[in-house]
């Protein structure tokens, strides 16, 4: 049996780049894959297809994680077609823009904030009173490597929020422990995604040079971390921060 078999998971963002590999690693283990969009539907339900292909269950639902009436209907449609929602990654994200903080307006930091904080309050919020009726969950916020680590300059409002993540997340796993519910961090290295695609190639070289394999994190690097939080025999580890730097070359 598939470790996360019958296991309900809402994966946001996950149409393209990291979420794809994490809602297709996830569906490999046997986990039931809500591919949740916010405009990316033809891209979504390829995920779907790929996945049910491969003889796994998915369904693609658009909502954007930052307004709290869509994400309900989200749970709840993810809760009907597949049963109790067991996990939630929270993926969505951003685009980042590499400018000086002196040129950055308060809105981009609240771009980032709405999306990474109010995106996960959101969909805790949601999922939150049925894994406590089960005393049974599992949820996997998508940090940075910039949570561990020196940031690069110019990426303000994004590492700002990204260090939020890491505080609500060891918030939540310190209230959350005595539901059986765990809370963990991924911290993925620089990842080549359509988010960081307008980034100076630069910033690229510089971040596949000091990763310890010599190459830039995948997607499918941070899919496998997250599937292995997710999974029961990660039972014990709750309030943790995972970094994941590019892997070995073949």
């Amino acid at each position: 049996m598939s470790i996360l078999s019958n296991k309900t998971i809402i994966v946001t963002g996950a149409a393209r780049g990291i979420g794809r590999a994490i809602a297709l690693q996830l569906a490999k283990n046997g986990a039931n894959v809500c591919v949740n969009y916010l405009v990316s539907k033809k891209p979504a339900e390829e995920v779907v297809a790929e996945i049910k292909k491969a003889g796994g269950n998915a369904i693609a639902i658009q909502a954007d994680v930052i307004k709290e009436s869509e994400v309900a209907r989200l749970v709840n449609e993810a809760r009907e077609e597949f049963g109790p929602i067991f996990g939630v990654v929270n993926n969505a994200g951003a685009e980042i823009r590499h400018t000086q903080f002196i040129d950055t307006g308060w809105e981009e930091f609240e771009k980032h904030f709405f999306v990474q904080i109010r995106g996960i309050y959101n969909t805790v919020k949601a999922t939150l009173p049925s894994m406590i009726k089960n005393k049974s969950g599992s949820i996997v916020n998508i940090a940075s490597i910039y949570t561990l680590d020196v940031p690069p300059a110019r990426l303000a409002p994004y590492v700002t929020a990204k260090q939020a993540v890491i505080g609500l997340t060891c918030s939540l796993a310190i209230e959350l422990a005595r539901y059986n519910i765990r809370v963990n961090a991924v911290s993925p290295g620089f990842t080549e995604t359509d988010l960081t695609k307008d980034l100076p190639r630069i910033m690229r070289q510089a971040e596949a040079a000091r990763a310890p394999h010599g190459r830039l994190t995948t997607p499918e690097d941070i899919a496998e971390a997250v599937a292995l939080l997710m999974a029961g025999n990660s039972e014990f580890k709750t309030g943790d921060n995972v970094p994941v730097y590019g892997g070995r070359e073949n």
